[in-house]
């Protein structure tokens, strides 16, 4: 019966899956939670059935993506400001608030150009992916990677062509992207492919989408079941059958 109602569209949701949090963070194109104001990106708790909000980090605009890494929340998407601070499109906010409101992470400042729709963390790095061409001051398209630490990674490219990515997963030690592009790493994948992240080459054994199956076709979510993996968008037909 949890029933928290933002009063507009929710793009991304974040929970720590153990007990050590009450809150669920939620991301996307509200101004209010309940009848609390609150745009944009908040916590919730989830015991609570109007899910009272506990967590306010403050941005500016819209959040399109979350991750939770460690003590700390990061959120994506195309915000200019968080907790009062300039940060474009990329932050991360401290899990503990002082009161609601939440305090900005020092470093994690990549600085993209254009929208962050997808993040995800492994135990060395964040990788985020969107709608940008350079991040830390560099060309990077559509994806991008920071150390543990927030510091950019300058030596990782991807080398997206198209026009976004739209998720991320790791899977099986493989970075697997899917959104709207047409080659990764000089080779043609449509909307979708992995990454081996031991050597940063393309997985030639991952389906592509079928760019002929339905007119703009476009992957917008990963997941990674046990055994395989998931993808969901505006498509109709893979071009491949598969095990991965």
């Amino acid at each position: 019966n949890w029933s928290p109602n933002p009063n507009g569209e929710v793009f991304a949701l974040a929970a720590y899956t153990d007990d050590m949090s009450d809150t669920v963070y939620v991301g996307g194109a509200f101004q209010s939670i309940g009848s609390t104001a609150v745009p944009w990106f908040a916590g919730v708790s989830r015991s609570s059935y109007g899910g009272a909000v506990t967590w306010n980090p403050g941005a500016n605009n819209i959040v399109r993506a979350i991750a939770i890494y460690g003590n700390k929340i990061l959120s994506g998407g195309d915000f200019i400001m968080m907790g009062g601070q300039s940060r474009w499109r990329f932050a991360a906010s401290n899990v503990v608030p002082t009161g609601v409101t939440a305090a900005v992470v020092a470093g994690f400042n990549p600085n993209p150009n254009g929208s962050v729709r997808a993040i995800v963390t492994d135990a060395s790095h964040t990788y985020l992916g969107g709608a940008f061409s350079s991040a830390g001051g560099a060309m990077k398209y559509h994806v991008a990677r920071l150390s543990s630490a927030g510091v950019f990674d300058a030596s990782f490219d991807a080398a997206v062509e198209g026009d976004k990515v739209n998720a991320l997963n790791i899977c099986n030690d493989k970075l697997l992207l899917a959104g709207k592009f047409n080659r990764i790493l000089g080779n043609d994948r449509f909307d979708l492919a992995a990454i081996e992240l031991s050597n940063l080459q393309i997985d030639s054994s991952l389906p592509t989408i079928d760019p002929g199956a339905l007119e703009g076709p476009e992957a917008l979510a990963l997941a990674c079941p046990a055994g395989g993996f998931a993808v969901g968008g505006s498509f109709s037909s893979f071009l491949s059958l598969f095990d991965f």
